[in-house]
């Protein structure tokens, strides 16, 4: 039976020598100050966001720089994220196992329906959700959606399909933390509103929301589970909504459960045979 995400206590900072942080673990601040960023960044602004000065700073970019793994035009121009470094993203990404597993799954939803089909993957620590693969609908009119972008969980039924499927802590944390705006521009949530759809979802299966990541869209999403019942994603559609047939409601959602139950599946997880009333409410334990 599905079970909550729970954060695992962090280990106490190795520190070295004399020094309150690594190399490694600088080396590791600049690098995820890059991907969580993005496009060119000043010196300032590397060493104000990873909290070092800028001589320390600019030492490492040098290193990084040796091996490709940053860029820049001149010491006045900015840096960026290195050709190396995207190399090395993408071959981590490509091997990822969800990946693997869920491509076939979503060419397979394509091929039916025709529409955007998105793999997501839940990020227990942040507690947020990056979308890792994708199958685009071969309609001339669809979405343009980033991989690998850290997204929050509250929004659309891509983000609300793994939220369903935590612990109250969990939800209330990720609620309190939420900065990102929907698609009317509001980082507000109504936790009313989310009581009663997370409620939903734990008793159905499934989420369906209407423009509240994407302006004008329909999205449809089913989590996946790994083997210790922990939730690790999400299969989704998203659908422009002048497109969306109500008609084929079912159908889509079949589609997508099914999907999610083949990741469950080939992630070793075995569906409980039956979920009492009281164990669908709270989607855990």
């Amino acid at each position: 039976m599905p079970r909550s995400a729970r954060r695992a206590p962090e280990p106490p900072a190795t520190a070295a020598a004399g020094d309150s942080k690594g190399t490694i673990a600088r080396v590791v601040e600049i690098l995820r100050c890059f991907a969580e960023h993005g496009g060119d960044l000043p010196l300032s602004q590397i060493s104000e966001r990873i909290a070092l000065p800028r001589s320390t700073t600019h030492r490492l970019l040098q290193l990084l720089r040796t091996e490709r793994l940053v860029e820049t035009d001149g010491p006045y121009e900015g840096y960026r994220a290195g050709r190396e470094l995207f190399r090395i993203a993408a071959l981590l990404s490509a091997r990822m196992p969800i990946v693997q597993i869920g491509m076939p799954i979503l060419r397979a939803i394509v091929d039916a329906c025709d529409e955007t089909c998105l793999l997501g993957a839940f990020d227990r620590e942040r507690l947020s959700m990056t979308f890792v693969a994708k199958v685009d609908s071969t309609k001339p009119i669809r979405y343009a959606i980033d991989l690998n972008v850290a997204r929050s969980l509250v929004w659309g039924a891509t983000g609300r399909a793994i939220l369903a499927f935590l612990d109250d802590d969990d939800i209330d944390r990720a609620v309190a933390s939420n900065r990102e705006p929907s698609a009317s521009g509001s980082v507000r949530v109504d936790r009313r509103a989310l009581r009663d759809d997370v409620a939903s979802i734990r008793r159905n299966g499934y989420a369906i929301s209407e423009g509240q990541r994407i302006a004008s869209s329909i999205g449809i999403a089913a989590p996946f589970f790994l083997a210790d019942g922990f939730v690790a994603g999400d299969v989704a559609l998203t659908i422009p909504q002048y497109r969306y047939d109500a008609r084929q409601r079912a159908r889509l959602i079949d589609s997508i459960v099914k999907g999610a139950s083949e990741m469950s599946a080939a992630l070793g997880y075995v569906a409980p045979t039956s979920l009492s009333a009281k164990d669908a409410k709270r989607g855990v334990r």
